[in-house]
């Protein structure tokens, strides 16, 4: 039972590293539009999608 408490844990520590993380790009003003982002959802319905960034979001600005 240890080994999956320490999992658990382990997993909790980088969901709030992910969370703080994320209130930095915000504050930064490192965030994605509404329009580009409803954008590359649409996209999704397509055969050619759009390319997802290399800014280390799951976010696109194509």
């Amino acid at each position: 039972m240890r080994t999956l408490e320490i999992a658990i844990m382990t997993q909790a520590k980088i969901m709030l590293a992910t969370i703080r993380k994320g209130k930095k790009d915000v504050q930064a003003g490192r965030t994605v539009s509404h329009e580009k982002t409803a954008r590359w959802l649409r996209s999704w319905e397509r055969k050619a999608n759009c390319p997802c960034l290399s800014t280390g979001t799951f976010f696109c600005f194509a």
